[in-house]
């Protein structure tokens, strides 16, 4: 264990303390003579954690969601209970795209209704016996249906396919927002979608059906992994994570998931996925706002 600050006792270190939990950060409080003393279990996440508490002093840093739990507790959960809405609501971002992605496999059917799916693919179609006829992406911009450029995203074809992807978003999108904001994921979210859609188009225009929130996946899982690098920060992630992806990726590419029944992958997407994520992550590492002088 290190010894990394002491500050008066009064002062209420409670939100600052969940805080660091849901950054992954080990760490116990103790009381010394009057003194609340804060204890690490690692040493190379000293310089980070002081930086933390240097912008909670400074009203940079705001905590007023983890004071909102503390002072809030939320009831304690059944067997079958998960999660509560209060923890919810310290991912709003994670959680919206959550309720949207069931939302519309509601709505679709999983995909069987065509009718509604024909509305959020990249461009529109008709099926005429066993040919699709599809628009071209100009008709998109014609149109003013400008909401093509992303709803592919939120399309998916089957139980497996959407729980699959819900799993990852729930796993790296609290991550992310926990660890850097909630408005950097709803930013992220949207420039891996729009790209990784038009990649996946680009690449299959003769093919406008297609949909899944795996681009966005592998966007996430890149930023997490580019920032870890460029920025010495850890999302808590496994190197064997990181690995399971790639190799998975490479394995799309590949007939075998067609032939064991996962159907047709949209590979492109996610390789542009992750390739935007990493953008995305380098970025956000060259123009850093904790980068910027503190008082």
């Amino acid at each position: 264990m290190m010894r990394l600050l002491e500050v008066p006792a009064e002062q209420d270190l409670r939100s600052f303390s969940l805080y660091l939990f849901h950054q992954g950060v080990k760490h116990k409080i103790t009381e010394e003579s009057g003194q609340q003393v804060l204890w690490l279990v690692t040493e190379d996440q000293q310089h980070q954690v002081s930086h933390w508490f240097q912008q909670v002093q400074c009203g940079e840093l705001d905590l007023s969601r983890y004071q909102a739990v503390i002072d809030n507790p939320p009831p304690q959960p059944t067997q079958s209970a998960q999660f509560s809405i209060s923890q919810l609501s310290l991912f709003p971002i994670t959680a919206f795209f959550l309720v949207i992605n069931l939302f519309v496999a509601a709505m679709t059917g999983l995909g069987s209704n065509y009718q509604v799916v024909s509305w959020l693919t990249f461009v529109d179609f008709t099926l005429i016996g066993n040919y699709v006829l599809a628009a071209s992406m100009g008709d998109v911009f014609t149109n003013h249906q400008y909401w093509r450029l992303l709803s592919p995203i939120f399309l998916h074809f089957g139980w497996l396919h959407i729980i699959f992807n819900m799993l990852w978003l729930y796993v790296l999108g609290r991550r992310i927002e926990n660890k850097d904001s909630s408005g950097l994921m709803f930013g992220l979210v949207l420039f891996v979608g729009f790209l990784s859609n038009l990649g996946q188009y680009l690449m299959s225009m003769d093919h406008p059906i297609f949909g899944g929130f795996s681009g966005v996946v592998y966007g996430l899982l890149g930023y997490c992994w580019v920032r870890e690098k460029l920025a010495n920060v850890s999302f808590s992630i496994p190197q064997s994570i990181y690995m399971f992806m790639l190799v998975w990726l490479v394995i799309g590419y590949s007939d075998i998931l067609a032939v064991i029944g996962f159907g047709n992958v949209a590979n492109t997407a996610h390789t542009v996925g992750l390739l935007a994520g990493c953008l995305f992550a380098a970025f956000r590492g060259r123009y850093n706002p904790d980068n910027a002088l503190r008082c």
